[in-house]
């Protein structure tokens, strides 16, 4: 049984709110290109990640024709990306609620930007790693 709380030393739930409602932390105290920014990036990171599933999906033909693959192959990294936007929040969503969005922001942003790098210079589809080379495409 947890002790008995001196109701002198605990802060009342008025005073608490009116420190919230001061703090530089509290996105409803920014300023307002501070909020304007914030809500540029968010929106571009967003729509840049639908968007690599918009640009990718009509090269799929010249894509199975370069690296000489059918094109079921050639529909698997738009399946996989795909597969990943729909599981991609299941582990995101609790992270930005234990962690807070700016560290998954900061996190998951670098490793899109490098996989959608390395995906750019892939010269064979078995450099991105994904394919196993004995099966025959």
């Amino acid at each position: 049984m947890p002790p008995p709380r001196d109701p002198s030393t605990t802060l009342s739930s008025a005073h608490l709110s009116s420190q919230w409602d001061r703090d530089p932390r509290n996105a409803r105290n920014w300023s307002t290109i501070r909020k304007f920014s914030t809500c540029l990036i968010i929106s571009s990171i967003g729509f840049t990640s639908t968007l690599a599933t918009s640009i990718y999906s009509p090269g799929t033909s010249s894509v199975a024709s370069e690296f000489h693959i059918s094109h079921t192959i050639a529909l698997l990294p738009l399946s996989t990306y795909a597969l990943g936007m729909g599981f991609g929040p299941t582990i995101a969503s609790p992270l930005s609620e234990m962690l807070g969005r700016r560290f998954v922001y900061l996190a998951t942003t670098p490793v899109f930007a490098a996989f959608i790098l390395g995906s750019g210079f892939c010269t064979s589809i078995l450099s991105a790693g994904t394919f196993d080379p004995r099966l025959k495409y």
